[in-house]
């Protein structure tokens, strides 16, 4: 996905403004003590608690629900010999997100978080055009991507910035979605102008080289979670102050 399109994307649907009125933080964000042994261990505990909190969404911080998310336009960077647009995208599969790990380094100032969903689903209209792997390929029409046993790992890196005399964490723009499928299932119809007997071929072919075929889909899942990764946790930084978050 190109930054500018997930840029747009995010602007859209999560961009928060700080504002003069500080919100006051929901029951659901608790703090955890830096100094403590187990940090990272509550760190977890009360991320798995709030998660489904977030993922219902909560207009104070601007987050929309996800269950599920809709998504206007993804342009999936598939290089230059393919070219791939999804549009009306609709993500199923977040409400059962398994946070598995949560780690801050404050000294490098770093996040992780590491997330499974056992079922993600993309579902919305496609257009295509070019060539994946050796075949040629084109089409428009209804598509359903479906990512099986995913695992997701957010990196990101941070400041803490100042603000009316609270600090707060700042994302910078290192950002990265790493993940793992176990299986994907790929459903394109209306390939080749509707011809039912090479779009069939097609889809069989994807299905049986999905490993291969991921590197060109890839994209669109990758940016998909890292975009909402990214917006959750800038939504709930630029809003909540530092010392609100992370108990010295």
């Amino acid at each position: 996905m190109s930054r500018k399109i997930l840029g747009f994307y995010v602007l859209c649907f999560f961009h928060i403004y700080v504002t003069s009125k500080k919100i006051r933080t929901p029951s659901y964000i608790k703090p955890c003590s830096i100094s403590a042994p187990d940090f990272e261990d509550c760190c977890l505990s009360h991320g798995k608690e709030a998660l489904p909190y977030i993922l219902k969404g909560d207009r104070r911080f601007g987050i929309p629900n996800m269950i599920p998310l809709t998504i206007p336009q993804i342009d999936v960077d598939a290089g230059n010999n393919l070219k791939i647009l999804l549009k009306n995208i609709e993500v199923f599969g977040l409400d059962k997100t398994i946070l598995n790990k949560v780690k801050f380094d404050t000294d490098a100032k770093k996040l992780m978080i590491n997330i499974s969903i056992p079922q993600l689903s993309l579902r919305g209209n496609y257009e295509i055009d070019g060539r994946i792997l050796i075949l040629p390929i084109r089409g428009n029409g209804d598509l359903d991507i479906l990512a099986i046993d995913g695992i997701y790992q957010y990196n990101a890196e941070y400041i803490i910035s100042k603000y009316k005399g609270d600090d707060y964490f700042d994302l910078t723009e290192k950002d990265t979605l790493d993940f793992d499928l176990k299986n994907m299932k790929i459903k394109l119809n209306n390939l080749f102008d509707g011809d039912k007997k090479l779009g069939d071929q097609m889809n069989k072919f994807l299905n049986e080289n999905w490993k291969e075929v991921l590197s060109e889909f890839g994209p669109a899942i990758s940016g998909t979670v890292r975009s909402i990764g990214r917006s959750i946790a800038s939504a709930i930084f630029k809003k909540i102050p530092y010392h609100e978050l992370v108990l010295d």
